[in-house]
């Protein structure tokens, strides 16, 4: 896929199976996407630990991405990131009523559209991007910039 598409985007289960760790090796960036949960915290810390001894530990590589994240949470974000011994790289809010509303309605959030989730996801994006912009298509070939067309633009 990285040989027709400038940016390659792979949801894997939870767990590091034989799969995942293919696709990890194949990547530049990594995000580990976990919520503000005592077990979620515990099982991102052993996530991290076990990569690390497979020599991945460059933080520039892996990416804390905070999902359904409410500033009036049990953990705070300060013992979240001592727990894990790095920053949160992207704070996801918890936008349930919105997402299950655009998932309901077949109708995207996209970029454009005012709102904390919108602003965060492209936010995300960006950083995934390094701020590039998608490339129109030439032909009938697939889109390239993939990651953003996810995000409406």
């Amino acid at each position: 896929m990285a040989e027709l598409y400038q940016f390659v985007v792979v949801d894997c289960p939870p767990g590091l199976t034989d799969a995942t760790l293919a696709c990890i090796a194949q990547s530049t960036q990594v995000a580990i996407v976990m919520t503000a949960e005592l077990p979620a915290v515990r099982n991102t810390v052993r996530y991290i630990e076990h990569l690390a001894k497979l020599g991945y530990d460059t933080p520039t590589i892996f990416r804390v991405v905070l999902n359904r994240h409410s500033k009036k949470g049990p953990l705070t974000d300060d013992a979240i990131e001592k727990a894990l011994k790095r920053p949160i790289s992207i704070k996801v809010p918890n936008s349930y009523n919105e997402v299950i509303q655009a998932i309901n309605s077949g109708v995207p959030i996209t970029s454009d559209h005012k709102s904390d989730f919108a602003t965060a996801i492209k936010g995300w994006a960006q950083q995934l991007t390094g701020g590039k912009t998608a490339e129109k298509p030439k032909n009938d070939s697939p889109a390239r910039g993939s990651v953003l067309g996810l995000f409406g633009k």
